[in-house]
């Protein structure tokens, strides 16, 4: 389902409403329409292909729509899509450590914000996700704070009494731009995380740092005997 692209990409029009359910989602009529609408919903069935993940998909009303088929639509400017499917945020068990799923190839045909799930997801909850995202959207009035918006949303799922369990809440995700509170540019950002980066390697300089050996045996063993999967001289074996 879509919805005409609105004047302004960071705002936040209506929900999607076409091309609908039924026999008009084809997945021919899909790929014509998802370059001329700037948000974007699927409510359906996901497919998994563990070996080739390139053929992950979401099945619609005559053949699925994969991740190579998104692939070949270009660049496109669109703000968001929203997947409540199965696992459409899930890669193969080829290649683990490359992200080749529908989420990552609509992101980087041009859309601003995926939404999308790591697991097989509960139809009973599925569309209070939605609900919940899409309420708060038009609060908002724009997209730019949709990760935070998500999060809410899956916070008030997992505190309900029947959505404990984290197979229920968990596997909804958001990839795309995040706002980070009090940074205007991407110099600042890249500032803030080489400061980052420096604090935290420093700090992991600092508690991995051998003991010397004129310490003390309880500062050299502390509450462990081993450094860096070496055993200290003097500390027992277990402590």
């Amino acid at each position: 389902m879509a919805k005409p692209t609105p004047s302004s990409g960071s705002s936040a029009p209506a929900p999607p409403s076409s091309p609908g359910p039924g026999p008009r989602a084809t997945r021919r009529h899909i790929l014509d329409e998802l370059g001329r609408h700037a948000w974007v919903h699927f409510a359906c069935h996901g497919q998994q292909d563990l070996d080739e993940p390139s053929r992950n998909a979401v099945l619609l009303h005559d053949e699925p729509l994969t991740v190579l088929d998104v692939a070949r639509l270009g660049a496109v400017d669109a703000e968001l899509a929203f997947l409540s499917a199965c696992a459409t945020a899930s890669g193969g068990a080829t290649l683990p450590d490359e992200a080749i799923h529908l989420a990552s190839s609509l992101q980087t045909a041009g859309f601003r914000h995926v939404i999308a799930t790591l697991w097989p997801i509960y139809d009973a909850v599925a569309p209070q996700v939605g609900q919940d995202v899409y309420q708060a959207l038009a609060d908002a009035g724009q997209t730019r704070d949709l990760a935070a918006l998500l999060h809410q949303a899956v916070r008030r799922l997992r505190d309900r009494d029947d959505s404990r369990s984290p197979l229920v809440w968990a596997p909804y995700v958001h990839i795309g731009a995040v706002t980070v509170p009090g940074l205007t540019g991407a110099t600042e950002i890249r500032q803030k995380e080489a400061t980052a980066v420096r604090s935290v390697a420093g700090n992991a300089r600092r508690s991995t740092s051998r003991p010397s050996a004129g310490s003390s045996p309880a500062e050299r063993c502390g509450r462990s005997p081993t450094w860096a999967g070496t055993h200290i001289p003097g500390c027992p074996a277990e402590v």
